[in-house]
């Protein structure tokens, strides 16, 4: 009678690892979706990183069964992965997600938000001109200083308000 309880106990006890295995899985994955918010990829990369997730899936699904269940794989072993991944996906990661998506929202405004003051503090203190002085490099370009063969006390029309 105690062998069909610890049998029982066991599966149970595997079932439960299951569903802890499927919750590390999508906990696991949620990095990956975070950095992919936070930082543009590549299509290539994205897939590189989801074949190499999919990759410690299966191993970390094959460890399991051979540590507790000697290897021998059952119908409900792989329910209660995905079990636990849905779970994991329906109770806590909609709810991180969407609390790291406002925080990175927040974030990327204040970033931006800053540095438009920098650029306005920027253009301000002159650094629109020096911009513009590496753009045109000087007299060589021909338009700093007067036309050839003007004179300075000449108002004519191109230099209007001038004064002189």
């Amino acid at each position: 009678m105690d062998m069909v309880s610890d049998e029982i106990w066991g599966q149970a006890m595997l079932l439960l690892s299951c569903l802890g295995l499927g919750c590390w899985l999508m906990f696991c994955y949620d990095f990956l979706r975070v950095s992919r918010l936070l930082f543009k990829k590549k299509d290539w990369l994205v897939s590189l990183e989801d074949l190499l997730y999919w990759i410690y899936v299966s191993l970390s699904a094959f460890a399991l069964l051979y540590r507790q269940n000697d290897g021998v794989l059952r119908g409900y072993v792989v329910c209660g992965i995905f079990m636990g991944m849905a779970v994991y996906d329906r109770l806590i990661s909609r709810n991180v997600l969407a609390l790291l998506q406002k925080g990175i929202g927040w974030v990327r405004m204040r970033y931006d938000k800053g540095r438009y003051r920098r650029k306005k503090a920027h253009k301000k203190n002159g650094g629109a001109d020096e911009e513009q002085d590496e753009k045109v490099p000087g007299e060589e370009a021909g338009q700093v200083g007067e036309p050839a063969g003007s004179h300075r006390g000449h108002a004519g029309g191109a230099q209007s308000g001038r004064g002189d």
